[in-house]
């Protein structure tokens, strides 16, 4: 059985949005359509929301540095920036704390980050060495040697 394709919502600038309002939320059709597409963009009052589905295009090279935390009604989330793009993106607590132990830096990180959701919330994700070798190799197999 296939997995099931995740969708992500984004901001006019490119950001990840955690909590999407539930105006911004895809209807049945629109679902359907975001999947065919692989994009679906849904206008509001306060502006819009850029639905993705998931793809390796998702998996990305980013120098991030520590912003912000805020308390939403369902998680409290670090906020991180990209220092190259300026884009903000929200980060689980459990994450960022896994991010630092494991890539053992205090200040700007430079990794692999791609997305995940738990539950309605949304979240960068920083990919290991070994997950990201692991998540390459599964994309591009090895040529075999004849």
């Amino acid at each position: 059985m296939a997995k099931k394709k995740e969708i992500f919502p984004f901001d006019e600038n490119g950001g990840l949005i955690n909590e999407p309002n539930f105006t911004y939320k895809l209807n049945d059709d629109e679902l359907e359509k975001c999947l065919a597409q692989g994009e679906f963009l849904k206008a509001g009052q306060a502006g819009s929301v850029l639905w993705k589905v998931e793809n390796s295009s998702m998996v990305f090279v980013a120098d991030i540095i520590y912003d912000s935390y805020k308390n939403r009604r369902s998680t409290t989330l670090i906020f991180v920036r990209d220092i190259n793009t300026g884009i903000k993106y929200p980060m689980f607590i459990a994450e960022y704390d896994r991010m630092l132990n494991n890539a053992r830096t205090m200040g700007t990180v430079h990794g692999v980050f791609t997305f995940i959701r738990r539950g309605a919330n949304y979240s960068l994700k920083w990919v290991s060495d070994v997950e990201w070798k692991i998540y390459y190799l599964i994309q591009k197999p090895p040529k075999s040697v004849s």
